[in-house]
């Protein structure tokens, strides 16, 4: 809920990505180094909403 109430764009990308395995693990990639370069970063429950969403992707969509 953090996560579409407090940076909806990235939710909505996320939402356009999820079908692509690819294209969604590179932009889970991306977001993780959004707060590198000086950029403020996340608030802390969003991080943990993207963390876990993360993870329940990869558990959806592993490659073997």
């Amino acid at each position: 809920m953090a996560l579409a109430a407090e940076v909806g764009r990235i939710a909505n990308r996320l939402c356009i990505c999820w079908p692509d395995p690819e294209s969604c693990q590179s932009y889970f990639d991306d977001l993780r180094g959004f707060q590198a370069g000086g950029r403020r970063g996340f608030p802390v429950t969003v991080m943990r909403e993207l963390a876990a969403r993360r993870a329940y992707y990869a558990t959806k969509h592993m490659r073997y």
